[in-house]
């Protein structure tokens, strides 16, 4: 009689200890999935969006030129920001950006849609970079002006180096101060008009 009780509270603590076990995992699995945020999607693969500027005196032109850079990748995507070197920024510019590579990607870095900043390479090939992070998504601001025969010679040059990126241009956010140069420009007007003031 001993034996069969026996028998039945080790078969009743086995349950026990796999419904334990089973809780657990299932405990688990919801707090991965809640630090995951929404469930993956693409096979598990995240939709990498790749997007290129200088970024000097981040204004609100830039900040939803990201937003919707973000959402081409839909509610899966990764956004990877390049940040222009100060060499090519000046090269691009025709003057030296006002603040330095390394601060103009902490600012961007620190922004809500973006996932990582880096910084571009040095030299001409601007399609290393590109080559080495595989974006599904490359996008272009309005103002990275690029003629339709260049933007045909891009898109022959990715092909050719086995990239399959999408090259989408994002068009421009109206709005006054949409540009860096306008709000230096400001700046400046403002600082005139007070010096003048400031004379009478």
């Amino acid at each position: 009689m001993k034996k069969g009780r026996d028998k039945l509270k080790n078969f009743i603590k086995s349950i026990t200890t796999k419904n334990k076990i089973k809780e657990s995992f299932c405990v688990i699995a919801k707090i991965s999935r809640e630090k995951q945020g929404k469930p993956l999607t693409n096979h598990g693969k995240k939709v990498r969006v790749m997007a290129f500027g200088t970024f000097d005196l981040v204004h609100i032109g830039h900040i939803k030129f990201l937003e919707e850079a973000r959402k081409l990748g839909g509610d899966n995507s990764e956004l990877l920001v390049v940040i222009s070197r100060d060499a090519t920024a000046k090269k691009i510019k025709k003057q030296p950006p006002i603040f330095n590579e390394e601060e103009r990607k902490t600012v961007i870095q620190a922004l809500k849609p973006v996932d990582k900043a880096i910084l571009g390479y040095k030299g001409e090939d601007m399609l290393r970079i590109v080559e080495e992070n595989k974006p599904d998504i490359i996008v272009l601001g309005y103002d990275q002006r690029i003629e339709p025969e260049e933007f045909q010679k891009l898109k022959q040059e990715l092909k050719q180096r086995g990239i399959k990126s999408k090259v989408i241009r994002i068009p421009k956010y109206s709005t006054e101060l949409n540009s860096s140069t306008i709000i230096v420009k400001k700046i400046l007007e403002r600082n005139r008009n007070n010096l003048q003031n400031q004379k009478k």
